[in-house]
């Protein structure tokens, strides 16, 4: 009997939760100690029992937030290269586009949630969200960051960016009524589930007490399976998927090939109620991937993944994991030395029985211990307190080295032993220090750049033509060149009209002067010239159109292809976007302005480390200045030309005037 799909989910489930279980528990002690969170809680009720302080002196967070900002100061966007005859400007479009993808939507916010959650847990998680809530036609696409502790994957995975994973399950509580509205079908099953129980493994967000049964438990199950799809292959090699209705018509073509092959999918089984239980778990979807892309569509951000170990408690880190003993002992040799300091500030006093009435006053004043002696002896003296042992302060720099050490060295914050050292070297140093770095953000890196791959799937399947030219804006190919080409076309036929007007008004003078029959025809001869002259430009204006549109048009052919092909012509790349680099990039700009080189000013914009809004209408402000500016030199161009026009006709009258005179003679 073949299983349901609720039990291969269950099974998997189970299998991943099992193996991971190690990561999960050291992954939530990781995050609790950059939290500050950094007793065991038996340890933590001791001391406070015998009156001994709990510090949290906590310089892993200093260490964590460091790296991050670091990625914050140094982000990166996406640019797509063309591949040997893949077209440029399609890897122009895509790289436009995909930063309009990241810029809006706080994406690049989300991609540093996720890099923190790597550099704390191990492991980050980013996926794509279609949303419809303002384009309902064709949605926007935007970066989202997933919490790694609502989510199970398969743990027997051996390449790093998933490639050889079976399957991924993602867990998230919804509200049901929000449930109801996305599967109606399932309402009422919906409406009976009782409420979200506690998972305290690998669900993040259990349920809220007091949410009065309003949340439910939806887990993703995503898993690899095989389909059989037809191609339609040409005797060139060209493929193209064909749908079973279509692939009988397709068998009637001549000089083509029609194969049918097994094929990886990703498909996608959707289960609302708990995990824990396959009699409560709904089958709301069972299908294709929704994303139309044939991938898993979560992508995880490694911190350090050791895939040749097996055991997941140990395979899998975040930066945390090696600085969580040195921060113990930091804490409680701190906590120990204040015991001590606090010990000796308030050591006590020696005092003879019944020589004070009420004894408790010496305690009120912060004295200490109180020993009582039989009457007879020495009034109340003292105790001389001990000196704080060396070795505890000698303990307290050596465990403050150590976290040094294997935290945040000082070379990467930039400390330098030498006084007044130059900038330069401060800047080697920490970029020596980053080397140490250099694994998590190559890990970051390749998340990113299979973000950028499948982007192009998203793109293709989901943005129309006209929204993918709304994007770009005044920056479509050819748009602009087109546009121009055809005001130019429509100023010289209006010219032509006027000329073919001028002409036939000519022809109908009428004069008996021989002098001025011969100026006439002057006239009509340089007119027909001129407008022989503007039905050529117009014509090679006409084929000049004419190619600019079939470009685009096969611009837009390539596009469409793009799904299929974009692996052979494009390839995904990171141009760095910071504010070292843009000033970098700036001053050498302004440089080569002042030696004379052509710089346009949209390039200085473009490095001008301003805010958006304001760089944007100053890239418009420019644009106008250049718009008639060009505007300007059209018209002074007419007028030379108008200019040289009425002088070569003066100089025609003059000639005809000379040949008449000379015929009088």
């Amino acid at each position: 009997m073949e299983k349901s799909i609720v039990e291969i989910a269950k099974t998997a489930y189970d299998e991943a939760k099992s193996a991971i279980d190690g990561w999960n528990s050291e992954a939530r002690i990781d995050q609790k100690f950059y939290l500050s969170d950094q007793w065991d809680k038996e340890d933590e009720e001791k001391l406070k029992k015998k009156g001994v302080p709990v510090l949290n002196l906590n310089h892993i967070k200093k260490t964590i937030d460091l790296i991050v900002g670091y990625q914050r100061q140094n982000r990166s966007d996406l640019k797509y290269y063309p591949i040997e005859n893949g077209d440029s400007l399609v890897a122009e479009i895509l790289t436009k586009i995909s930063m309009w993808v990241m810029k809006s939507n706080n994406s690049r916010y989300y991609l540093s949630e996720a890099f923190k959650d790597s550099v704390n847990t191990g492991v980050g998680w980013i996926y794509p969200v279609l949303d419809y809530s303002r384009d309902p036609i064709n949605g926007d696409i935007y970066l989202r960051q997933e919490n790694p502790f609502n989510m199970l994957f398969d743990p027997f995975f051996t390449e790093i960016d998933l490639s050889d994973c079976d399957y991924i399950i993602r867990h998230k509580l919804l509200n049901k009524r929000k449930a109801k509205k996305l599967w109606p079908d399932h309402a009422d099953e919906i409406e009976n589930l009782g409420s979200a129980v506690v998972d305290n493994y690998f669900r993040q967000d259990a349920s809220v007490p007091k949410d009065q049964g309003n949340q439910v438990l939806v887990w993703e199950y995503w898993y690899r399976d095989y389909k059989e799809k037809n191609y339609v292959v040409s005797q060139n090699g060209d493929f193209q998927e064909i749908t079973e209705e279509k692939k009988e018509e397709a068998e009637n073509i001549e000089d083509v090939e029609i194969v049918t092959k097994q094929m990886p999918v990703v498909n996608l089984a959707i289960m609302v109620g708990e995990s824990q239980d396959q009699a409560s778990s709904i089958v709301v979807y069972d299908g294709d991937n929704p994303y139309g892309i044939n991938d898993f569509p979560f992508i995880p951000i490694w911190c350090y993944l050791t895939t040749s170990y097996a055991y997941w408690d140990k395979k899998l880190q975040g930066v945390i994991r090696p600085l969580r003993d040195p921060q113990r002992e930091k804490n409680k040799r701190r906590s120990q030395a204040m015991h001590i300091m606090n010990s000796v500030a308030s050591s006590g006093y020696d005092i003879e029985k019944g020589a004070y009435d009420d004894v408790n006053k010496f305690n009120k004043g912060g004295a200490g211990k109180i020993f009582e002696r039989n009457r007879g002896f020495a009034p109340a003296q003292r105790i001389q307190p001990p000196d704080m042992p060396a070795s505890v302060i000698q303990m307290e720099q050596l465990f403050g080295n150590d976290l040094q050490l294997m935290g945040a060295s000082p070379d990467l914050l930039g400390h330098v032993s030498e006084k007044n050292a130059p900038g330069i070297t401060i800047q080697l140093r920490q970029k020596q220090g980053m080397t140490t770095l250099q694994e998590i953000f190559d890990n970051l890196s390749m998340a990113f750049q299979a973000f950028g791959r499948m982007l192009i799937g998203l793109i293709v399947n989901n943005f129309s033509e006209a929204k993918v030219q709304r994007i770009l804006g005044e920056e479509i190919p050819f748009k602009n060149e087109i546009q121009q080409t055809k005001v130019q076309i429509q100023r010289l036929k209006q010219q032509l009209m006027q000329g073919a007007q001028d002409l036939q008004e000519m022809t109908q003078r009428e004069t008996s002067n021989d002098q001025e029959f011969q100026q006439m025809e002057a006239q009509e001869q340089q007119l027909q010239a001129q407008l022989y002259e503007m039905q050529v430009q117009v014509q090679q204006l006409e084929q000049q159109l004419q190619q600019l549109i079939d470009e685009e048009k096969l611009l837009w052919e390539k596009w469409d292809l793009l799904e299929n092909e974009s692996f052979y012509d494009c390839s995904v790349s990171e141009t760095i976007e910071n504010e070292t680099y843009r000033i970098s990039v700036l001053s050498a700009l302004m440089q080569a302005q002042q030696y004379g080189m052509p710089v346009p000013p949209n390039l200085l914009l473009e490095y001008l480390d301003i805010p958006e809004e304001d760089k944007d209408k100053m890239i418009q402000y420019v644009q106008q200045q250049q718009k008639q500016q060009e505007e300007m030199q059209m018209r002074q161009l007419a007028i030379e030309e108008q200019k040289v026009q009425n002088q070569k006709e003066i100089e025609l009258i003059k000639q005809g005037i000379v040949t008449q005179k000379n015929v009088g003679q």
